[in-house]
């Protein structure tokens, strides 16, 4: 039980500090220019058809950048390109381009899941070889889904779109449109979780506590 209670304080006081650093200036400055850099280059191979870039999300009340939101902007680059090629020809200095965009909210997305992972990990009692692979295998796992996860928003936010590219079926939108209801921050937290029970969990002491009581139960 000792060992139980040491892990719980360990992850709250650890999940709780990484929180906070997340958001203070110099690993904010570094880590959401790296996730938005990460999520636009993911999204543009991923649907190769579609013009793709990011844009910062500015706050309304103090006209600065917030470095834990973005907007993934989209568009079909033929009626892009053809906008282009009218505004030239009629000597208009600037064109009216076709594109959209979607936001996203990094800190939900990526952060929280993330921390919550390697705190899972950190407090968790298990050798050192087996922590950091766990850990590593964790994490770049749970960044394939978050990706995942965001490559279908984007998908079905295209095709609901109607601008001539990934225009799917209505059943097809249909399924999608109950699909990304499951794909909330919840169905993360618990992938993270699935994670560290299969890479971490089992290779830690807390194996042998749980056998111990159960033992003692059973007598």
């Amino acid at each position: 039980m000792v060992a139980i209670v040491r892990f719980v304080i360990i992850f709250i006081v650890l999940y709780a500090l990484l929180t906070f650093l997340s958001g203070q200036r110099p690993l904010a400055n570094t880590i959401y220019p790296a996730l938005k850099s990460i999520t636009t280059w993911v999204v543009e191979i991923s649907l190769p058809s579609s013009f793709i870039e990011s844009q910062d999300v500015v706050n309304e009340q103090t006209k600065k950048p917030e470095p834990d939101k973005m907007y993934l902007v989209y568009g079909n680059p033929v009626l892009i390109t053809k906008a282009i090629e009218e505004a030239k020809l009629t000597h208009n200095q600037y064109a009216k381009i076709p594109s959209y965009s979607t936001q996203f909210f990094l800190f939900e997305m990526f952060i929280v899941p993330l921390i919550f992972v390697i705190a899972l990990f950190i407090g968790s009692p298990i050798p050192n070889s087996r922590k950091w692979k766990g850990l590593g295998i964790s994490l770049a796992l749970l960044m394939v889904f978050i990706l995942t996860k965001i490559i279908i928003l984007t998908l079905f936010t295209i095709s609901n779109s109607q601008i001539g590219i990934y225009e799917l079926s209505d059943s097809m939108m249909n399924f999608l449109s109950r699909f990304i209801s499951f794909l909330s921050l919840g169905l993360s937290i618990f992938i993270g979780f699935m994670l560290w029970l299969i890479f971490g969990f089992r290779y830690s002491t807390f194996t042998n506590v749980f056998e111990s009581l159960f033992k003692s139960k059973s007598l």
